[in-house]
């Protein structure tokens, strides 16, 4: 089921995942390697890296598994240009102009010259950062731009 949304949405091939087992609890779907999913030499709270977030009519992919598998992605990616993304990572909401027949309203995988850096939603000429807030990077980016302008 989730391997086929991906493909629908993303245009992510099922053969992507050959190599991984996904697998799921109430905290949602987790992907490893064949070895490590099958681990049980100890006790592990979970095996694997979070996947994504199933609700009932959306499939959220986490931040790591759209930048390791938001490469392979066809459909419904948006590239931002350098402000946009610092908006973006920030956790803002960012105003794009794109063909309606670009992407879908829904989820959409953000690109920054080519390299997935995370998830947003797309609504009405809109993308809301989905990055967690405990992954954003506001004072990195204030602090990149303070040594920058002490550089001059």
């Amino acid at each position: 089921m989730v391997l086929d949304y991906l493909e629908r949405r993303f245009g992510i091939k099922r053969k992507v995942f050959d190599r991984y087992v996904i697998c799921g609890d109430e905290k949602g779907l987790f992907i490893a390697t064949g070895p490590a999913a099958g681990f049980a030499e100890l006790r592990t709270v979970r095996r694997g890296l979070k996947f994504a977030s199933v609700y009932r009519d959306l499939v959220k992919l986490s931040t790591a598994a759209v930048q390791i598998f938001g490469r392979h992605a066809t459909r419904n990616v948006l590239e931002l240009d350098l402000a946009q993304v610092r908006s973006f990572i920030s956790g803002g909401i960012i105003e794009v102009t794109i063909a309606a027949t670009c992407v879908e309203e829904g989820p959409v995988i953000v690109r920054h010259e080519g390299r997935p850096i995370g998830l947003g939603m797309y609504r009405a000429g809109r993308i809301k950062s989905q990055i967690p807030r405990e992954k954003r990077v506001q004072k990195l980016i204030a602090d990149a731009e303070e040594i920058g302008s002490d550089d001059q």
